[in-house]
């Protein structure tokens, strides 16, 4: 008998489902008739389709409807792209053709397979270009002299020392010492954003842990502060489980503005109510109008107590995969698809700053024992467009894939390429973080664990359990490296310098005068007119000792890369060493 699907007539339907997909992993994919959906109009009507081809067909169509997008638009599409995507054409031509079920299924299957790299390559060539059209901005500084004169023909060395980009990481909220010096390992590979959880049952532990940490010149964001996970949002706050609508919504209003107003000298970010659409936040069986309405009060009561905060609503699950997860059974606990509540939530203008996601997809297993399906690049990078509509920034909440796997894992939510280890780990990481870079909307990505001890995704730290950097976290330093601007130039006859560089603080060292500071703005003007003071002191100058760092700097992504090979316990060949050190991500054929 053959698997079937109930619909409704007159309503087109898609199909998504894991599937596993020979030399490129075991995946979420989609089945939608080529955009069309299946669709029945009589009742009694059946539909038999070939499942391996239609989701040939649907992929395939996504990939010639992106490539054709990303030629109108310009960018530029490498020949190994296109061979890849007329490879998959022509094995789609011939399963099209092919009258044997098996042998279409059989040729369909190789064209998903195909299409599937493709997809990954096109959006991750688009994604390099899009970071140099779109983080890159245009400077222009005047430099003048204390006396207002230009100083024409003048060497000046500019190096950037911070972004306004936000790479995060969430280690400080593991509360010791040692995870706060993983954290700060984690900072000297680029990272300038803190996340720290103020959850419900304990938000003592957070102004203990911010007593522990010195560290001044790192954003920080308090995350969690309304989050009913029932073992860590609520924990022993077991009250609220009793209370009526009407009295938890007080009780939201008057946590949120307590917390709020204890720490904003030090929290800006607020991930201010978490995984809102999910079944194991509803224990009161609310419906999609009383959620919104928590989220309004929640909103409101952080706006009252700093007018100034910046409010992130934080999605678990932004494809919606667990929104029918448990709806109408044991209790009616039920869950929710984060588009829609958003929907709502913007038509009823509730005040919030930044839409927050969460891409754990591939994670493989989680210390609770769920995961989240995996999934292709191309299709992360849809989700990201779909939520672009609602025009707010998006804050990458949480990201992490493993680099290892228990033994007796399953693989029951998939896995990506080929099972988990560092290079699948840091080939990931690679991949969806200069997809979210590219996206100018995209604000912030945050690799949830520094080190697996503790690790939400079993194995998901970029630092193992001996204290050991993985490939990816060199990965990671390697490619905040590359998005931080340092170089030399001279200044024409009318004392201006042009160059292009990414949004952040910038030092600039003229031989024989002080350093000056400036800004490059991701979104404002920056022609800069900047006057240099004389340097009182003798001796070796500040602008000749910073022309010696940057450089050497060209070189330090090589070094950490070969500080990781050292530290293996198994020594590689020589060209394996090589792979690892090239900046690309590696796509099967």
């Amino acid at each position: 008998m053959l698997p079937a699907i109930m619909i409704p007539l007159n309503h087109p339907r898609s199909i998504n489902l894991l599937w596993n997909v020979p030399g490129f992993g075991k995946i979420m994919v989609l089945a939608d008739n080529g955009g069309q959906g299946f669709f029945l109009d009589r009742k009694g009507d059946v539909l038999i389709i070939n499942l391996n081809y239609e989701l040939a067909k649907t992929h395939l169509t996504v990939v010639n409807r992106t490539l054709e997008d990303y030629t109108k638009d310009g960018y530029t599409i490498p020949e190994k792209v296109l061979s890849k995507i007329n490879r998959a054409r022509q094995f789609f031509a011939n399963a099209s053709v092919e009258k044997n079920d098996i042998a279409r299924a059989m040729l369909s299957t190789k064209a998903l397979n195909c299409s599937l790299y493709a997809g990954e390559e096109l959006e991750y060539a688009k994604a390099l270009q899009s970071i140099e059209l779109h983080r890159k901005k245009d400077v222009t500084l005047k430099i003048l002299d204390e006396t207002g004169r230009s100083l024409s023909a003048t060497t000046v060395v500019y190096a950037q020392t911070s972004h306004d980009f936000l790479f995060g990481n969430w280690e400080i909220s593991k509360g010791t010492v040692l995870h706060l010096s993983y954290y700060r390992l984690m900072k000297e590979a680029g990272i300038n954003f803190a996340v720290l959880n103020v959850v419900w049952r304990d938000t003592g532990e957070a102004q203990r842990i911010l007593g522990l940490w010195t560290d001044q010149d790192t954003n920080v964001e308090g995350y969690n502060v309304v989050w009913f996970h029932g073992d860590w949002g609520i924990g022993e706050a077991t009250y609220l489980y009793s209370l009526t609508f009407d009295q938890l919504r007080a009780e939201v209003d008057s946590h949120v503005f307590s917390v709020v107003s204890a720490y904003k000298d030090k929290i800006q970010y607020w991930a201010l109510v978490s995984e809102a659409e999910g079944s194991w936040t509803n224990h009161w069986h609310l419906s999609a109008d009383q959620i919104v309405e928590i989220i309004d009060v929640s909103c409101k009561a952080a706006r009252r107590a700093d007018p100034s905060a910046t409010i992130i609503l934080n999605f678990a699950i932004p494809a919606g995969e667990w929104a029918g997860y448990k709806y109408g059974v044991e209790g009616e606990t039920r869950g929710y698809v984060p588009f829609e509540l958003l929907q709502t939530i913007v038509k009823r203008n509730v005040d919030f700053d930044a839409i927050g996601l969460q891409l754990y997809y591939g994670d493989i297993r989680q210390i609770d024992g769920f995961a989240h399906p995996a999934r292709d690049a191309l299709s992360v990078s849809r989700i990201l467009e779909w939520y672009a509509q609602f025009n707010k920034p998006i804050f990458i909440t949480e990201l992490e894939v493993p680099s290892s796997y228990s033994a007796n894992e399953n693989f029951e939510y998939g896995y990506w390429h080929t099972l988990p280890s560092e290079d699948t780990q840091s080939d990931w990481l690679r991949l969806v973080y200069a997809i979210g870079y590219s996206k100018p909307y995209v604000r912030c990505i945050t690799w949830w664990d520094a080190s697996d001890i503790g690790a939400f995704s079993l194995y998901g730290g970029v630092i193992d359990q001996n204290g050991r950097p993985k490939l990816a976290y060199y990965t990671l330093k390697d490619l905040i490296h590359a998005w931080t601007t340092h170089g030399v130039g001279n200044t024409d006859s009318d004392g201006i310098l042009r160059f292009r560089g990414f949004a952040g603080n910038y030092t600039l060292q003229v031989e024989g005068y002080e350093p000056a500071q400036v800004h490059v703005s991701e979104h404002d003007s920056n022609e800069i007119t900047v006057t240099l003071k004389k340097q009182a002191v003798h001796g070796p100058t500040n602008a000749t000792i910073m022309y010696v760092a940057v450089t050497v700097s060209a070189i330090a992504a090589v070094v950490s890369l070969l500080v990781w090979k050292r530290s293996k316990i198994q020594s590689k060949s020589i060209n394996a060493a090589a792979n690892a050190a090239r900046k690309s991500v590696r796509f099967n054929a």
